[in-house]
C-alpha cells in the first residue's frame, strides 16, 4: 500500500476512470478505481499487461464529482500538487461547496483536503478529511 503523498510524484504517469462507489462496508465510504501506466495508448487498448489499477479507499468524505473531460475547463487560479494525481491547495470545486454548505477547512482537529485524478475523459474531486487507503496492482488481462 502507498499515501496519496507517494502518487503525487508519478509525473510521466497517465490515468483513465473506471468506477467510483460508495460502499457499504466496514471502514470503506468510498471506493474509487482507476488504471495508469507511462504510455496512454495503454490505457485505450484495454486491457493492456503495462496496466496498474489503483483501488483508492476513503474512511468517510465530504463531497465528490466525476465531471467529463469535455466539460471542463482550466482556470489558472487554482493551486496544487501532482500531475495526475492531484492535492489541491486552492480549488474551484472546494471553494463552490464553501459557498453552497456548511463545508469548513478546519473540522474537530482535521484539515479537510481536496484531492484529485486527471483521467483520460474524466476529472475525479474528492473532498475528505481522512486520506485514502491505497491498493496498486498490476493489471491481469486475463481478469478483466
Amino acid at each position: 500500500m502507498t499515501n496519496f503523498t507517494n502518487l503525487l510524484n508519478n509525473i510521466k504517469e497517465y490515468l483513465s476512470f473506471e468506477s467510483i462507489s460508495e460502499q457499504r462496508i466496514n471502514g470503506v465510504a468510498l471506493r474509487i478505481i482507476v488504471h495508469g501506466s507511462e504510455n496512454e495508448t495503454d490505457l485505450l487498448i484495454f486491457p493492456h499487461s503495462t496496466v496498474k489499477r489503483y483501488q483508492l479507499d476513503f474512511p468517510s468524505y465530504v463531497s465528490y464529482a466525476v465531471t467529463f473531460e469535455d466539460y471542463t475547463a482550466l482556470d489558472e487560479s487554482e493551486r496544487y500538487e501532482g500531475n495526475a494525481f492531484r492535492v489541491y491547495s486552492k480549488s474551484n470545486y472546494f471553494d463552490f461547496l464553501q459557498k453552497t454548505s456548511n463545508l469548513k477547512r478546519e473540522y474537530n482537529g482535521k484539515t479537510c483536503t481536496v484531492y484529485g485524478m486527471m483521467c483520460i475523459e474524466h476529472v475525479v474531486n474528492i473532498v475528505s478529511y481522512t486520506e485514502p487507503t491505497i491498493t496498486i496492482s498490476q493489471l491481469r488481462p486475463d481478469l478483466r
